[in-house]
Parts: C-alpha cells; sequence; structure tokens
C-alpha cells in the first residue's frame, strides 16, 4: 500500500467515467488537471492547499482527504466512500428488506 493512500472515493462527474480516487497523489493531480476550471473556488483552493501539505508532512493523510471530500462536494459531484458503499452493500445482502 502506498504511503499516501487512503480510503478510496468515486467522483462522479456529469457526462464522465466514474472515477477512484485512492491516493493523496490521485486527489491532487485530479483537483490540479481534472476539475472544472468553473468550479475552483476557495474550496477547491484548500483542497489542493491540503493535499500539498500532507504530500509534504505537514498535515495528515485524513485532514487532505476530508478536505477533498468538502471542494467534491460543493462542486456537486457525488462522492462516494468505497469501504462505506461495501458495508452498505453486505449488510443489505444479510439483512434483506431493512435497508430499501
Amino acid at each position: 500500500m502506498e504511503e499516501n493512500a487512503f480510503r478510496p472515493l468515486i467522483l462522479r462527474r456529469q457526462g464522465k467515467k466514474p472515477e477512484t480516487i485512492g491516493t493523496l497523489n490521485d486527489a491532487f493531480e485530479f483537483l490540479k488537471h481534472n476539475w472544472h476550471k468553473a468550479r475552483r473556488g476557495p474550496v477547491c483552493q484548500r483542497a489542493k492547499i491540503a493535499c500539498s501539505a500532507a504530500l509534504k508532512g505537514a498535515v495528515t493523510v485524513e485532514e487532505a482527504r476530508s478536505a477533498f471530500i468538502e471542494a467534491a462536494v460543493e462542486a456537486n459531484m457525488l462522492v462516494e466512500d468505497v469501504a462505506d458503499s461495501l458495508i452498505q452493500t453486505l449488510v443489505a445482502k444479510a439483512l434483506p428488506g431493512n435497508f430499501e
């Protein structure tokens, strides 16, 4: 596992294939190169700064991940935590009818 890896997130952008972001490098590159220019506001900028700081060891990976999630939510992307989604699916299969 990469040193800067975190619990993967799935981002869904309108008209694009879903993308999995699972490392600080992925998040930072996505923010720099794939983020819609019209949605690069202050929250996006804070996420870039947090990812850059985490890559340098100045903040934790989880702090950067949280900032990235906040920016993705503000940009109206559906952000899915892969681990949470998997748990919900497994629980729903084990206890049908309770999670519809």
